[in-house]
């Protein structure tokens, strides 16, 4: 009665049935236009959002401001990394990348060069305070040894240039004398105090020594003056003569005082240096600074960093940069400072820079082989999606390739890129699968009715279905849960199955109606009837077993359920409603050009092959079935025994560029590298605030981060104590000074959280992040977790969580796990009682049951067999 009631309905107002079913697909256009928007391309995303590893994300977002999976990661390969070649592109990659108005939503680059140019900043501004320390002291040591003498030649050379042409011993002791009077007050007036004893000492000794040079009883003021000029004797008396191989007592006197005095090493080492190295006087035509004149700034540079390099053993090129830090001059800046950097690290290599990185933050950018290199792009977590900026980032890179004149194998990948190009690449399957189908479709069924008209029926009808389920679909991702992608293949695939399947019953039925005499709308009402009772009880049993995947816990399960229970559902509806509604208003027109007169023999031969058939198999019973047992056992066998996957990445095409370089990737550091694995540990207590630690709350995190390390299948761990990898001397924070408790408490930030109470650990896997053998090691690590919990009271008092991609399916596993036998029951069930209801019996529902249980181990086997 429902279906007559309903198959008259549609024949009066089939109009209205068009106009309403086309309203729906015209409303739907808005959310068909936005479905990608609440696509995903992670199957871990739908973990459960009381599962262990989701609890960690969520903490892992709110205290250290990072959201899993939001990094895209550039590849670089070459034969060494470490090359120019490799430098200019990574370098010009960063600065394309920056000044991309399209990416505004990155939030950090970083390579290898990036943490060169922060030890470059830092190596300049150091070296530069030696510099300045080193010529400071120079500048102060020769004022002593050369600027003392200086001062007293200068006044003697006045005094003798107004003195009588001719002059005797007494009379040039007597200038000599009131020289080396006029001379104290003005060294005294420019000496320290420290050094007042000093500069009086050697004054005196100069002027003694400078006395006793003098051995003529008369001298002429020319002689005095230009015949042997007085810098030049002063010279000899400081450094001593070129021309002598035995000096006289009163020459050289500058070396052995200077090492007399009572300084610490470095100041002495320094002062005699500046002895040895300077000088009073230059001989012949030569420029000052070649003969390294005591007060000329060339040759004071020159003596400054020769100190710097020989004290740090800079070979030749750190040499030559040492000198542009010295040139960058006293007053240099910060700017001063990052500017020079970025000059040495546009101009020098990994090879030849003046730093070096830790091994292990060296390792964490380039592969051990020195093959491959890393650049990580973070995004910002309130941004745009980062899967959008994949085709921009990839442009970038091919713009840097160009700037650089490089033609670097370089790949863009990173779960941003995985699902860019997982999209993608779902589109192009959608574009190739769907006009396979509906061209399969165009031909079987134009085959069977014979025409060419009747095929379009179910298209023109699922084709509107599709697009009213794919507004549906935006509705439960907005609302309900988040889709996942497979549902953009799924969806119109088993919908033009299903539906096209509904359409051809009830068009068959509507034809036979027809051969036997009665009426279009006659034959119309009986086809919803009859055929509609079908349709409608296997679209049921259809729509129960997707929409029980509604109550999986496992959230991919549940939005594949229910956007095709939706879908299965709009289809069975256009089915009994469109349909009889075309057929009422077309009538036999649908089966141009041979009409339904030649369909019956076509009928009536296909007829004879199933009814044949059928003999066989009621004749055969027993022989059928123990042959469908014979192949049932196996293949139930099979599937029992099999081993399922839970590698995602696995499933990705090597072909595409995010999959390459994720393999790439994992050549050169190890899956278990590129994926690791984290212990959440949030605790009640500070572990570190400004420049003070927490010592004993320390001990606690070092013992669970060594515990942690000390799992089967963990290969390195990182965190608060071991920011590099190794431990460092955090019980010693006391006994460092300021400057080292910064750098300690700086390194510790990336495994800080924002309120300073929670760490982070990270464990590096030594296998496949995805693979069984990880999972099990991060259960292992979790039941370490419970041990330390037990062990230690501090994190016994701590909430502490494992999370990261490894545990993040681990979670997905054990969910889909217990999903399995629960959703089994449940859909078997349903199925039982929707054939119960439309059979009236108890046993031949079980029966039709246990056949498809056959059906569907032979189909389960057969997948395993093709994909072993």
């Amino acid at each position: 009665m429902l279906f007559t009631g309903l198959a008259r309905a549609i024949i009066r107002h089939n109009r209205a049935v068009f106009a309403i079913w086309l309203a729906a697909l015209a409303l739907s256009i808005p959310a068909i236009l936005q479905v990608q928007s609440v696509i995903v391309y992670n199957e871990t995303a739908f973990n459960p959002k009381n599962s262990e590893s989701s609890m960690a994300l969520d903490l892992v977002g709110k205290e250290f401001s990072i959201d899993q999976g939001t990094s895209a990661i550039v590849v670089i390969t070459s034969n060494d990394v470490r090359g120019n070649d490799v430098r200019d592109f990574t370098l010009a990659l960063n600065r394309t990348l920056r000044n991309d108005g399209k990416l505004s939503n990155i939030n950090n680059i970083t390579s290898i060069y990036d943490i060169y140019y922060q030890l470059l900043v830092s190596y300049t501004s150091i070296v530069h305070l030696q510099l300045y320390q080193t010529k400071n002291t120079t500048t102060f040591a020769t004022n002593i040894e050369f600027g003392i003498p200086s001062v007293y030649v200068n006044d003697w050379v006045s005094q003798i240039s107004s003195a009588p042409s001719n002059i005797t011993q007494a009379q040039l002791a007597a200038y000599s004398l009131q020289a080396y009077n006029d001379s104290w007050p003005i060294v005294s007036a420019q000496t320290p105090s420290g050094y007042q004893t000093v500069a009086f000492d050697y004054l005196k000794l100069f002027y003694q020594s400078w006395n006793q040079t003098f051995t003529a009883q008369n001298y002429t003021q020319s002689e005095l003056l230009s015949s042997s000029p007085p810098f030049a004797r002063a010279q000899n008396v400081t450094k001593g003569s070129p021309l002598l191989t035995t000096q006289p007592s009163y020459y050289n006197i500058t070396v052995p005082f200077v090492q007399s005095l009572p300084l610490d090493s470095q100041a002495l080492s320094l002062f005699v240096s500046a002895a040895r190295f300077f000088n009073m006087y230059s001989s012949g035509s030569g420029s000052c600074s070649n003969n390294n004149c005591w007060d000329d700034p060339p040759a004071i540079r020159t003596f400054s960093v020769d100190a710097v390099a020989q004290a740090t053993m800079a070979d030749p090129i750190q040499h030559t940069i040492i000198g542009y830090v010295y040139d960058l001059g006293a007053l240099a800046t910060d700017s001063d400072f990052a500017g020079l950097a970025q000059q040495v690290l546009r101009n020098y290599n990994i090879a030849t820079y003046p730093v070096r990185t830790s091994s292990d933050v060296y390792f964490q950018f380039v592969s051990a082989q020195n093959n491959t290199m890393l650049v990580i792009i973070d995004f910002k977590s309130g941004g745009p999606d980062p899967m959008n900026s994949i085709p921009a980032i990839r442009q970038d890179v091919g713009i840097a390739n160009t700037a650089s004149n490089e033609d670097l194998t370089v790949y863009v990948t990173g779960e941003p890129a995985f699902n860019y190009d997982i999209q993608t690449q779902t589109v192009t399957d959608i574009e190739r699968i769907d006009p396979v189908t509906v061209t399969l479709i165009l031909v079987i069924v134009g085959i069977f009715f014979t025409s060419i008209v009747a095929p379009l029926i179910p298209i023109i009808a699922i084709g509107l279905s599709i697009g009213i389920a794919f507004g549906l679909v935006f509705a439960v991702g907005s609302v309900i849960t988040r889709v996942h992608y497979l549902v953009l293949t799924l969806l119109p695939v088993s919908m033009l199955g299903a539906g096209s399947d509904y359409c051809i019953f009830l068009v068959s039925r509507y034809s036979e109606e027809r051969r036997m005499g009665r009426g279009k709308d006659d034959s119309v009402e009986r086809a919803v009837t009859w055929a509609g009772e079908s349709i409608a009880t296997s679209g049921a049993t259809v729509i129960i077993a997707f929409g029980t995947l509604a109550f999986a816990s496992f959230g991919l399960l549940r939005s594949i359920g229910i956007a095709v229970m939706l879908g299965i559902s709009v289809a069975l509806l256009v089915a009994l409603t469109l349909v009889p509604a075309a057929l009422s208003l077309f009538g036999d027109r649908i089966f141009w050009p041979r009409g339904l007169g030649l369909w019956r023999k076509g009928k009536e031969k296909s007829g004879n092959y199933y009814a044949r058939a059928a003999q066989f198999t009621a004749k055969h019973s027993k022989l059928v079935l123990l042959v469908a047992l014979a192949i049932s056992l196996p293949a139930a066998s099979t599937v029992f025994s099999s081993q399922t996957s839970h590698d995602f990445i696995a499933q990705i095409p090597s072909t595409l560029e995010s999959r390459a370089g994720y393999n790439v990737m994992s050549q050169g550091f190890g899956a278990g590298t590129v994926t690791p694995t984290y212990t959440i540990v949030q605790t009640h207590v500070l572990l570190v605030s400004g420049s003070w630690i927490n010592v004993t709350a320390l001990k606690a995190i070092s013992y669970a981060e060594n515990s942690t390390l000390a799992v089967p299948g963990v290969s390195k761990v990182y965190g608060l104590t071991h920011p590099s990898g190794n431990p460092i001397p955090f019980k010693s924070f006391g006994q460092l000074n300021p400057a080292q408790q910064q750098a300690m408490i700086l390194s510790m930030k990336p495994f800080l959280g924002n309120d300073g109470k929670s760490a982070m650990v990270w464990a590096s896997l030594s296998s496949e992040p995805y693979s069984d053998t990880a999972i099990a090691t991060v259960a292992r690590i979790r039941e370490n977790v419970g041990s330390l919990k037990s062990q230690v009271p501090l994190l016994g008092s701590s909430v502490m969580y494992v999370g990261g991609a490894t545990a993040s399916v681990t979670d997905l596993t054990n969910s889909t796990g217990s999903d399995f036998f629960n959703l089994t029951t449940l859909v078997l069930v349903g199925v039982f009682i929707v054939l119960l209801l439309a059979l009236g019996s108890v046993f031949t529902p079980l029966r039709l049951i246990f056949t498809i249980l056959l059906s569907i181990s032979w189909a389960m086997a057969a997948t395993v067999y093709f994909f072993r």
